[in-house]
């Protein structure tokens, strides 16, 4: 009984240290995701606004060819950039904020609830297990009795243990693939 419960503690310290591994592994994905993303921005912000300048020199060249009037082509393109940046202010949410909302959902709340739900049913389940193996254990020393015969025993009951640790591994997975199918 004591080594049971020994091995049901150390079962419990495994789990929380792989929970905890799994958790660590997470936030590193996130936190590159995010750093990836941010240098992505900072790179293309820089190229967009080299390019921008070279797009309107040019187009102050050739207004100044057309206009032979170099401050009349300055005055042109600063409105247009000024109009350009107008319009960006005012569609913001549909050009800026949604799509970076949408991706900041999509990387980390994807599907966090079943993620949750999963997680919680894994924890249960190899709760399970652990008593389920208690109880078989307790189950084959009270069908066996004091025969003497408990260790030719044991080694069945040890698979009838893992079919029904497997049942309810089985179960529960159906449980939250109801539970996702429900939620969509």
């Amino acid at each position: 009984m004591a080594q049971d419960f020994q091995h049901t503690v150390d079962e419990g310290k495994h789990m929380l240290r792989l929970v905890q591994r799994y958790a660590k592994l997470e936030l590193t994905d996130k936190m590159s995701a995010i750093i990836t993303m941010l240098v992505l921005i900072v790179l293309v912000s820089i190229f967009s606004i080299v390019a921008l300048f070279f797009i309107g020199m040019f187009v102050v060249t050739e207004l100044n060819t057309l206009l032979n009037n170099m401050a009349l082509s300055y005055a042109i393109t600063g409105v247009a950039l000024l109009l350009l940046c107008i319009l960006i202010v005012l569609l913001r949410k549909a050009i800026i904020e949604r799509p970076v909302t949408k991706q900041m959902k999509s990387m980390f709340f994807q599907d966090e609830h079943l993620n949750a739900d999963i997680k919680v049913e894994k924890l249960k389940t190899q709760y399970e297990m652990l008593l389920t193996k208690e109880r078989v254990q307790q189950s084959a020393n009270r069908f066996v009795g004091n025969s003497g015969s408990t260790q030719s025993h044991s080694g069945y009951m040890r698979y009838i243990s893992y079919g029904i640790t497997a049942w309810h591994a089985y179960r529960s997975i159906r449980q939250i693939v109801k539970q996702f199918r429900r939620k969509r």
